[in-house]
């Protein structure tokens, strides 16, 4: 990956009781990339529906999670922290969703007949679910022990929106897939480098199956 020269920010972090200085780095990259470097975590953002309008093809969860690890691996041999919790996140919206309302979408996967049967008939014309569907994986975190299996949240939220603008009904389609080592391994574990790969390879792979489950309908 390739970035142009760093942004530097200064802003203030209130932690147990304590006000602290927080320097932030962020280098952004030509093609839609950005790396966010605190003192706490590292961020990297795609943002693939930007990327599609510019190279004229999807951009894949998966493809990205490919490209990326190697580098991430790479970045933790400089990180002055130990890093102990990996995070994938994936962000989407629409104003339809297909040929299908979104309210409908989101009652048939997510809710019973009954409420399914309030939406057809317009009496509930918004909903949010959200359903974390737990797993472990052995990614080589090591504790006082050794490797260990670890727990691993696998997050789907898809919500559908109805707002009246402009003297017309205007609905919406929101999707969060949010895949993240639980934080009950302990304070006292840290993932090395080779976890990277496996992790956002497992994770790339659930959150591909879940994004075709939503294209199907």
């Amino acid at each position: 990956l390739r970035f142009r020269d760093p942004k530097i920010e200064e802003s203030l972090l209130t932690q147990d009781g304590k006000v602290m200085q927080l320097t932030t780095v962020t280098w952004t990259g030509p093609s839609l990339w950005k790396l966010t470097l605190s003192p706490l975590r590292l961020d990297l953002t795609v943002d693939a529906r930007g990327y599609a309008d510019v190279a004229g093809k999807e951009l894949a969860v998966s493809d990205v999670c490919r490209r990326v690890a190697a580098n991430l691996a790479d970045a933790m041999t400089f990180l002055t922290f130990p890093v102990k919790r990996l995070l994938l996140n994936v962000n989407g919206e629409a104003s339809t969703a297909g040929d299908e309302a979104p309210s409908h979408l989101v009652a048939r996967r997510f809710f019973s007949q009954q409420i399914g049967a309030q939406v057809d008939s317009g009496a509930i014309p918004d909903l949010l679910a959200r359903v974390n569907v737990r797993t472990s994986w052995p990614l080589g975190a090591v504790r006082e022990g050794g490797p260990v299996e670890v727990p691993v949240n696998r997050l789907e939220q898809v919500g559908s929106t109805w707002n009246f603008e402009a003297d017309e009904v205007r609905t919406g389609f929101s999707l969060q897939l949010d895949v993240n080592t639980s934080p009950e391994v302990g304070e006292n574990a840290a993932f090395r480098a080779e976890a990277l790969p496996v992790f956002y390879e497992k994770a790339a792979t659930w959150a591909q199956e879940r994004l075709e489950r939503i294209d199907e309908g």
